[in-house]
């Protein structure tokens, strides 16, 4: 049985080329800009790699959030980078919402395995661990029982599943006790909060019809209404990881900032399209 959180990265098509390119071109400028400014090889290669894991993880979410919208998914690549110069994102955050987000969307078209729900269970209970990482453990935790729910099919394993991976993490998070003080979003990291908040909203409230087709040799198309309840995860996640963590909640997840951000201004512009 195929998983069905895991999609084919091929690199016959053309949006995942691009999406290489983006990811090395990032990690190179930012890591030759450090060097230009004096950091030491081992400091300009960390930027690097955040700059380049930030544009592939805004890529990969937007192609989520976005399925339509493949240019949409290059320029959120371009863009994510470009915020880790205000503070580094948290890859391991950001990152694992891609899975989440792919569940509720269904692009995979595809029904979860115990090595899936496995897989979100130990991500889950890795990032409960993280200030930062929280809220999206939380999101991860609940998809498969959100998912199932909204889809009416197999609800009672998989909405216990995530009762219970949730009870874990809420444990994790709870037992230790020790937290980070909270700061308040301030400077840059408001100003991407607000932008990103209104950006999010937009993306959920406008949402083309959707014309991608599922992962999954049953085919089928990727449902518009997922498309929306995946938008809203993704920015109720962002949202609720700056309630808890802050400005550096904010920051952590640049990616997603700009994934929203790039999906709101490509759906309006698909919506006025579909008008004219």
């Amino acid at each position: 049985m195929r998983s069905g959180l895991a999609r084919s990265i091929h690199p016959a098509h053309a949006t995942v080329r691009i999406a290489a390119l983006v990811t090395v071109a990032a990690g190179l400028v930012a890591g030759t800009i450090g060097l230009m400014e004096g950091e030491a090889v081992s400091g300009a290669a960390r930027s690097g790699f955040l700059a380049g894991g930030a544009a592939f993880i805004a890529w990969a979410l937007t192609r989520e959030i976005a399925p339509d919208h493949r240019v949409a998914a290059a320029v959120a690549g371009a863009t994510a980078p470009l915020l880790i110069f205000s503070g580094p994102p948290d890859l391991l955050a950001a990152g694992l919402l891609i899975l989440p987000v792919r569940v509720i969307a269904g692009t995979t078209g595809r029904d979860l395995t115990a090595i899936d729900l496995l897989a979100l269970g130990v991500g889950a209970a890795a990032l409960s661990l993280r200030e930062v990482g929280v809220m999206v453990a939380i999101v991860t935790a609940l998809s498969p029982g959100a998912a199932a729910w909204w889809a009416r099919r197999s609800r009672g394993v998989l909405v216990a599943t995530s009762v219970a991976m949730t009870a874990v993490v809420i444990l994790l998070v709870v037992v230790p006790g020790d937290h980070d003080p909270w700061v308040q979003p301030g400077g840059f990291a408001r100003g991407l909060l607000v932008g990103g908040l209104a950006a999010g909203l937009v993306a959920a409230w406008v949402v083309p019809s959707v014309s991608s087709t599922v992962d999954s040799r049953r085919g089928g198309r990727v449902l518009t209404h997922r498309v929306r309840l995946a938008r809203v995860t993704a920015l109720l996640a962002a949202v609720a990881t700056a309630l808890w963590a802050g400005g550096r909640g904010v920051l952590a997840l640049g990616p997603v900032w700009a994934a929203l951000a790039i999906t709101a201004v490509s759906s309006i512009a698909m919506l006025g399209r579909e008008a004219g």
